[in-house]
């Protein structure tokens, strides 16, 4: 009787091991591995370029700043920062990456701004 436990437990934890092991990425999902800015810091009315690098297929991005503006660069995954001598300080520029529906995931890169 213990034998036939033993096995039976054995097979049950191969099992077990076996499918945790195999995470496959599943056509739609996507992977956000970094937000960089080329400045960390900026003159009041200079510029920076901010890059996201996601993979994935038919990302969303949506840009957002607590202060300054945004311009497109025409790439998606890409924007330019600037800010006025009234938005001085330490400035933060969000990136939310999604696909469809599936839940989105953001970064954050800091930005001093000084005069």
């Amino acid at each position: 009787m213990n034998t036939k436990i033993f096995w039976f437990l054995l097979i049950v934890m191969s099992i077990v091991i076996n499918c945790s092991d195999s995470e496959e990425e599943l056509p739609g999902d996507f992977v956000f591995q970094l937000l960089v800015s080329e400045k960390d810091s900026i003159i009041a009315g200079e510029q920076t370029q901010i890059t996201a690098t996601a993979t994935g297929d038919n990302l969303e991005y949506v840009w957002s700043a607590d202060a300054g503006r945004l311009d497109p660069t025409g790439k998606p995954y890409q924007v330019l920062y600037s800010a006025g001598e009234c938005e001085l300080g330490i400035r933060k520029v969000s990136c939310k990456v999604a696909i469809g529906s599936k839940k989105p995931e953001t970064k954050e890169v800091y930005i001093v701004v000084y005069d």
